[in-house]
């Protein structure tokens, strides 16, 4: 009984760790994209939102992870998208189910990298 409790706690220790690490990439990524932006999106940034397509990239074994950035110039509203491939083993377990569970496969994880970034 305590090596099963051992062992669960290790296994929580894991999937925590792997969730932390994908995260913590993604969040190394967006931080590179202001600059690469800059020229494309016109006037001031003003959101962004995140993603991870589960579906599209499967193929190739990996998944596409994509930001996209909102603007406004005047009355008109402009949306710049940047995408970048990641291996499927860079991916935890319950975000690839997470994808398969979403009808396009488009899996919004703003909010999740919002608490992440807030610690």
């Amino acid at each position: 009984m305590i090596l099963f409790s051992a062992l669960l706690a290790i296994g929580g220790l894991v999937v925590t760790s792997l969730i932390e690490q994908f995260y913590c990439s993604l969040t190394n990524w967006l931080k590179t994209l202001p600059e690469k932006l800059k020229k494309a999106t016109p006037g001031i940034l003003i959101g962004c939102k995140t993603f991870v397509d589960g579906v599209r990239e499967r193929i190739r074994n990996g998944m596409v992870e994509i930001s996209r950035n909102y603007s406004k110039v005047g009355d008109e509203w402009h949306m710049v998208s940047a995408e970048r491939v990641v291996g499927m083993n860079e991916v935890p377990a319950e975000i690839v189910e997470e994808t398969a569970a979403c009808d396009n496969g488009l899996l919004d994880v703003t909010e999740e990298l919002e608490l992440y970034l807030e610690g």
